[in-house]
C-alpha cells in the first residue's frame, strides 16, 4: 500500500538542508512567484537571502534544483526580540509530498538552535487569513493564533501566530521580560 498523495510527483524526496550561497539566485527564482500574489516579495527575498541574520533552508532535488524554501531570522520588536518565519513555500510541481512540513520543522530547528544567541523565546509568523492549508500546517506544528498580523503589501489580511522556542522562567512569565538577556546577536 502506497502512502503517496494522488497526483504527487514520484521519485526520491528532496533533501532538506541549509541553502548554499551559490543557490541564492535559484532560491529567489523559486520564491518570487510563490509569493507574488501577496506583493513586495521579490525585493524582500533579495534582501533576506543576503542578510547575515536570516537562515534559509531549502528542499534540494539535485539537478532539478531547489523545490522549496523556508527563511527564518531575528526580528527586533517590542517588548522583546523574536525569531520570525519570513517565508515558506514549495514549488507547485513538488507539492503533496510533505515538503512543507519538513521545511517548517527545519526552520523551527534553526530558530531553536539560535534562540539563546538571538535572545528570542518564540518563533512568530504572519499567514494570509485565506490560506487554510498553511494555517493547518502551522497549527499542527504547535503555532497558536494571536490575532491580526501585519497586512501584506497588496493589502491581504494576515493572522499572527507564535510558537514557543524555549520554556519561559517563572519570573519572565510574570514580568514579560527575560531575567538575563545574553548575546543579542545580529539584528535586522
Amino acid at each position: 500500500m502506497s502512502s503517496a498523495v494522488a497526483g504527487a510527483p514520484e521519485g526520491p524526496l528532496p533533501t532538506v538542508r541549509l541553502m548554499r550561497p551559490t543557490e541564492r539566485g535559484a532560491v529567489r527564482n523559486l520564491g518570487a512567484p510563490l509569493f507574488a500574489r501577496l506583493g513586495g516579495y521579490e525585493q524582500a527575498l533579495d534582501a533576506w537571502l543576503r542578510h547575515p541574520a536570516v537562515v534559509t533552508v531549502v528542499a534540494d532535488a539535485g539537478r532539478a534544483g531547489p523545490q522549496g524554501l523556508a527563511l527564518v531570522g531575528r526580528l527586533d520588536a517590542a517588548p522583546r526580540p523574536r525569531a520570525y518565519l519570513l517565508a515558506i513555500g514549495v514549488g507547485e510541481a513538488a507539492r503533496g509530498r510533505g515538503l512543507g512540513r519538513r521545511l517548517l520543522e527545519a526552520a523551527i530547528e534553526q530558530a531553536r538552535r539560535r534562540a539563546a544567541r538571538w535572545d528570542v523565546r518564540e518563533l512568530q509568523l504572519d499567514v494570509a487569513v485565506d490560506n487554510a492549508g498553511a494555517r493547518a500546517l502551522f497549527e499542527g506544528s504547535g503555532f497558536v493564533g494571536q490575532g491580526p498580523g501585519e497586512p501584506y503589501a497588496n493589502g491581504q489580511a494576515s493572522l499572527r501566530m507564535t510558537l514557543p522556542l524555549v520554556a519561559a522562567s517563572a519570573r519572565e512569565t510574570a514580568t514579560g521580560r527575560a531575567e538575563a538577556p545574553g548575546d543579542a546577536g545580529p539584528r535586522w
